[in-house]
């Protein structure tokens, strides 16, 4: 497990073996006392062995050993875009210079003053997720449902593996810049008719952890299970954290990523003005 500390800007490297004669040793050092000093408040991981009867010439210090950390490996990649629902495909996509960024044809954008986008035209969620869910969940939940279990069939999770697992040390991290906008757009359409047209799962719908806690629900892992929302960095941080996990040793599992849906009518608009 990683250990962090504060300790002083004179500790930030490994104490040489000091000596009268040493190229480093400032006139503040010249006094045995101060030295002494100044070698017990820079301890910090370190053991250092000193007795009366050694001199500052002899003075032995040895550096404590930190625990290896544990290794991360790459199991499984899941993937929903504009260039396809395969993530090796999609790879080999970008790798041939094949670009996403067509027409927008989810909407009738011919008075807004962009009408392009990386939109994803299509996607089978049969077998993947239930179509209750798939009928009423945000765009970005339903990519991020897809993506994820695409991810574990690719490390080979299958249920009968899933079944062997300890749950309580798997755990789901999927970032969104903004969660469900579609619902969250809906939510502001309807009440302007009336509160009877908003939908119950409104706020449920529209959250940006709501991926990882149905992910969570749907696989029954227990581990650590929320969402990161910095902006187009919500992935990276995701992935670095549920790397962060499995290092200190709380996981031994972590399925990690980030997902958005956020080319409606509004986000298309507000993200042309502000461009």
């Amino acid at each position: 497990m990683a250990t962090f500390s504060l300790q002083s800007p004179l500790c930030t490297s490994p104490i040489p073996y000091y000596r009268n004669d040493h190229a480093l040793m400032s006139s503040m050092l010249q006094s045995s006392k101060r030295h002494k000093k100044l070698i017990s408040r820079c301890n910090f991981g370190k053991t250092v062995a000193m007795s009366d009867a050694q001199s500052e010439k002899d003075l032995i210090i040895t550096k404590h050993k930190e625990p290896k950390e544990r290794r991360i490996v790459v199991t499984g990649l899941g993937a929903v875009t504009p260039l396809g629902d395969d993530a090796h495909l999609f790879h080999t996509s970008l790798l041939e210079g094949v670009t996403g960024i067509s027409d927008i044809q989810g909407f009738d954008c011919s008075e807004f003053p962009t009408r392009i986008a990386a939109e994803i035209k299509s996607l089978s969620t049969g077998g993947w997720i239930s179509p209750k869910i798939a009928k009423k969940a945000d765009k970005y939940l339903i990519y991020a449902l897809v993506a994820g279990k695409k991810a574990l069939v690719d490390a080979g999770i299958t249920e009968q593996v899933s079944g062997e697992l300890d749950k309580s040390r798997c755990g789901v991290i999927i970032g969104s810049a903004m969660g469900g906008l579609r619902v969250l757009n809906d939510g502001f359409e309807a009440i302007k008719v009336s509160y009877k047209k908003m939908s119950p799962f409104y706020i449920p719908y529209s959250l940006t952890n709501m991926a990882s806690a149905v992910l969570a629900m749907d696989l029954g892992w227990t581990g650590p299970s929320y969402s990161i929302s910095t902006a187009c960095a919500s992935s990276n941080y995701s992935i670095l954290n549920a790397t962060s996990h499995i290092i200190k040793g709380d996981t031994d599992i972590m399925l990690c990523g980030g997902s958005d849906g956020m080319i409606i009518p509004s986000g298309t608009v507000n993200k042309a003005v502000a461009f």
